[in-house]
């Protein structure tokens, strides 16, 4: 963690980090540790958002509940089931949309709902949104309910540095290395133990993030 600027949510741990690093890591440190980084997450998101948890907002109808359970692997050891914050891809949101609209709607529909994400700020897009909505109601109610149910999580994208907009708002470069990791995997029959899948695996992904190195992404 040394070298990131952390803002004020995550300025509390890497001290932590630190302060374990040289020290057995016992059961109830993770747990802390897991406390500390779900905390300075959620305190991310919804200060930027302004809005806890299972809040109703003004621009959706449902709740907000945009989290899911992943493993962090650290040298402090695993934590598991960490509450992560969920952004969701636009391109597999808008391909649900679709599902809902007539084929005769379904250009000027989607060409709409893209001005969405390519505002230029948070509001505008909301502002976009709340157009969007007006407008197809009435024709395509199964539709605009589809894209309001989890716009906000869709948003949350516009928080990160605006380099990086193109990249985050959807699952096209994870599912880009994911598709390279089938692609040299799936002509191997069977592999000698795991050890070994796990050696080619983490090889084609230090290949990826040596070829990503200069990218504009790099930020991350």
């Amino acid at each position: 963690m040394d070298g990131f600027k952390l803002n004020q949510p995550w300025a509390g741990v890497k001290d932590y980090y630190v302060d374990w690093e040289q020290e057995a890591f016992a059961e109830p440190g993770r747990r802390a540790l897991k406390q500390l980084l779900e905390g300075a997450m959620k305190a991310e998101v919804v200060g930027y958002l302004q809005r806890q948890r299972y809040e109703r907002g003004k621009v959706v109808v449902d709740y907000r509940n945009g989290y899911y359970h992943r493993s962090l692997v650290t040298s402090l050891g695993l934590i598991t089931r960490l509450v992560v914050p969920r952004p969701r891809c636009w391109v597999h949101k808008l391909r649900n949309v679709t599902g809902y609209l007539p084929r005769r709607y379904q250009p000027d529909c989607m060409r709409d709902a893209k001005r969405i994400y390519l505002a230029t700020n948070y509001r505008q897009a909301v502002q976009r949104f709340k157009v969007w909505c007006r407008k197809w109601r009435g024709q395509l109610p199964k539709a605009v309910q589809c894209l309001e149910k989890d716009i906000e999580d869709m948003l949350v994208f516009l928080k990160e540095n605006k380099k990086l907009w193109v990249k985050v708002r959807t699952t096209n470069v994870i599912e880009r290395l994911f598709k390279e990791l089938r692609k040299r995997t799936r002509p191997m029959s069977l592999f000698a133990n795991v050890e070994s899948c796990d050696r080619i695996l983490y090889c084609l992904v230090k290949k990826c993030n040596t070829k990503w190195e200069d990218r504009r992404y790099a930020i991350f």
